[in-house]
């Protein structure tokens, strides 16, 4: 099952320039009755990858978390591979803020499933609307979008 072609065309809105290499697998992890709630564009993003993905999109929907991450080394000879990450919202115990950009995603047994560094000034979907948002609101947002409470 793919996303439905109003969410294929919003996700397309925030996987930019590289990004756009990420699309088929964004698109296709996305189901079709899967609403998005919010999304933009981040600052950075990392989940299982150690290395954080810079200038990456996120989704949250009904579903969890989207976002995308860059593996392997680029450069002259190596190659690199960009792909959609997803979190369940079930698996998500906490979110914490780092009081200024970055939300982090706890699994419950004390370890990061993922993080979220978001732009200071960006654009955010939410409410059906683009708006510009702080940091911290589109933190904020994102957190009660995926069923948690947001503590500065």
């Amino acid at each position: 099952m793919t996303a439905s072609p109003e969410v294929a065309r919003l996700a397309r809105v925030f996987a930019q320039d590289e990004w756009r290499k990420a699309l088929p697998d964004l698109v296709q992890a996305i189901r079709e009755d899967e609403e998005i709630i919010a999304g933009g564009m981040a600052e950075w993003a990392r989940g299982s990858a150690a290395k954080a993905s810079d200038f990456s999109y996120y989704l949250v929907t009904n579903r969890g978390l989207h976002f995308g991450v860059k593996e392997g080394s680029g450069g002259f000879f190596g190659s690199t591979s960009y792909r959609n990450e997803f979190v369940p919202r079930g698996s998500i115990a906490s979110v914490q803020f780092d009081g200024m950009q970055a939300l982090e995603f706890d699994g419950g047994d004390g370890h990061s499933i993922a993080m979220i560094c978001f732009l200071r000034d960006g654009l955010q979907y939410s409410d059906h609307d683009m708006v510009g948002k702080t940091a911290a609101e589109q933190a904020s947002v994102a957190a009660e979008a995926l069923g948690h409470t947001f503590d500065w």
